[in-house]
């Protein structure tokens, strides 16, 4: 017998999820109801140094939470939410890819994290380099919803530490670096700034809202980061946040005379992949190819 599919994880981690429960625990019990063997349990993931069955229990664990059937509740712990509850009242034995699809958070998931980042082409009709593009690309999408995730769980102050450290590296500081965040309190609507040049004398000043999904930014934030820049006599400033702009924010910036970029939660975690900022290259992994110049036409 072999490691099932990670998709025969699903199940039993759901169901065992009613209590606050590790994954590594989890592993545990999908090894057990999983009838897997001593041999099933040594095997490990092709090229790499992982356990096969832990590293499917984990997948399984990404694409439910992607769903919001379960949640985490610190790491690497999680919790069944009302909506997996939902679906195990069913009557379900067993869980599918199409029955997480059924959820617009996963469909939204999916739909980014294919290769055309709209429609996907069916998998016979992609090449092998097509395939593995289209598997780093659903791990990126996994990867920034975890993003999110962990920065919700934190005070807003890391947040504001956080989108300082991925502006610094994305070069905004200047050639000196020097960057500042405010205090915790008293900012005047400033939670950073970045100067430009050796002097200070082209400083770009930050925002940075923690919000849900759900919690858009209004025109009424907008303003007061507006009057933020009057009272510090500048023309420049970033506003970023986790969730979104509301259209009346955006009109806001329309009708000022600043030049105020905005950076929402999809973007942001865009630039935190690009720029490796709370994240670190896991595997790397090389596509070999002919040398068309070692052999003579």
């Amino acid at each position: 017998m072999a490691v099932p599919p990670f998709t025969k994880f699903l199940f039993p981690v759901l169901k065992n999820s009613y209590s606050e429960i590790s994954a590594k625990e989890l592993r545990e019990i999908c090894a057990k109801e999983l009838n897997l063997s001593e041999e099933d349990l040594k095997e490990k993931t092709k090229k790499q140094n992982a356990l096969k069955y832990a590293d499917r229990t984990y997948w399984s664990i990404a694409y439910l939470n992607a769903a919001k059937l379960i949640e985490k509740i610190s790491r690497g712990v999680i919790k069944i939410t009302q909506r997996g509850k939902d679906l195990l009242d069913t009557n379900i034995v067993e869980i599918t890819e199409e029955d997480l699809m059924q959820f617009e958070e996963f469909r939204v998931f999916k739909s980014g994290s294919s290769s055309s980042k709209g429609k996907s082409k069916p998998k016979e009709e992609l090449t092998p380099v097509e395939k593995i593009q289209e598997t780093i690309d659903e791990v990126d999408e996994l990867v920034k919803s975890e993003l999110l995730s962990r920065i919700l769980d934190q005070d807003p102050y890391f947040f504001e530490n956080a989108v300082i450290d991925l502006l610094k590296s994305m070069g905004y500081a200047g050639a000196d670096n020097f960057s500042q965040v405010t205090k915790k309190s008293g900012d005047g609507g400033i939670d950073g700034l970045l100067n430009q040049d050796k002097l200070g004398l082209d400083v770009v000043y930050v925002q940075a809202k923690r919000y849900k999904l759900e919690n858009k930014i209004q025109g009424k934030e907008m303003r007061d980061f507006v009057g933020s820049l009057d009272v510090k006599g500048a023309n420049k400033g970033i506003f970023i946040t986790t969730s979104d702009f509301a259209n009346n924010a955006l009109e806001t910036i329309r009708s000022s005379t600043k030049k105020i970029i905005t950076i929402n939660g999809e973007e942001l975690t865009n630039l935190m992949l690009d720029y490796n900022v709370g994240i670190k290259d896991e595997k790397l992994f090389k596509i070999k190819k002919i040398d068309e110049d070692y052999f003579p036409e």
